[in-house]
């Protein structure tokens, strides 16, 4: 229940991403470090002819994943597949666990055919995740000087959420934080008596900061946004 609810928000927060995906994939798809984003993928109806997981994680493809869905252990960096291979290219958070982003832009140039479309989304703000493996958060300013010198063209790009949705994101996260999940924990790291003499406080404060947080990102500052989601054509 608790993983449907979290799925749920995330697709809600991710929305335009989303919609991005739906709208411009298609013919031969790559999915640079997606895991189990097809599983998402498969739900939004797109038209396609094969999608091809490229990831260094071992990804069991579930049963329904269909005959046009295979995986393809390579570095993104320096990834296993022809020139001019594929038609849609899609980088979803992928770009900040990765210590040589403009290895990644440059090969997923190499892969597109020309006039292929490539949908990256990029952590401005985000929180670490997936520790130690976070290694990055991006501006809208590195992915559009990095998209030119790789003469790629944006055809859209959107600052997603802002200041106060930041804010709503972070605490949204910091029961996973204040509780040690092992991808949000760095066991390094030691809590002092003062994290455990004020943990009921912090943890009955998460929700009203949460929901205010949310009514003040209406209308949001869009220069700390959240994410930034780009969508650009091999030129």
């Amino acid at each position: 229940m608790i993983k449907r609810l979290l799925y749920f928000l995330r697709n809600f927060v991710y929305r335009q991403t989303l919609e991005a995906v739906r709208k411009y994939s298609g013919g031969d798809i790559l999915d640079v470090g997606g895991g189990d984003f097809y599983k998402t993928f498969l739900g939004l109806g797109c038209d396609y002819k094969s999608y091809t997981i490229a990831d260094k994680r071992r990804i069991s493809l579930s049963e329904n994943s269909g005959g046009k869905i295979r995986y393809q252990y390579t570095d993104a960096g320096n990834m296993d597949f022809q020139d001019d291979s594929f038609d849609t290219v899609l980088c979803i958070h992928m770009l900040e666990h990765t210590l040589k982003p403009l290895e990644v832009i440059s090969e997923i140039r190499r892969v597109l055919r020309k006039d292929g479309v490539a949908i990256f989304l990029l952590p401005q703000t985000s929180v670490p995740h997936d520790i130690p493996k976070h290694y990055y958060n991006f501006t809208r300013y590195f992915i559009e000087e990095a998209l030119n010198e790789n003469q790629m063209k944006i055809t859209e790009i959107n600052m997603l959420g802002g200041a106060f949705q930041t804010m709503a994101s972070h605490i949204f996260h910091l029961p996973l934080f204040l509780f040690g999940n092992r991808d949000y924990r760095d066991k390094r790291i030691r809590r002092g008596l003062l994290f455990y003499v004020t943990l009921p406080v912090r943890v009955l404060l998460i929700p009203p900061l949460f929901i205010l947080s949310l009514i003040l990102s209406f209308g949001d500052i869009k220069e700390v946004a959240n994410n930034i989601l780009v969508v650009v054509r091999k030129i």
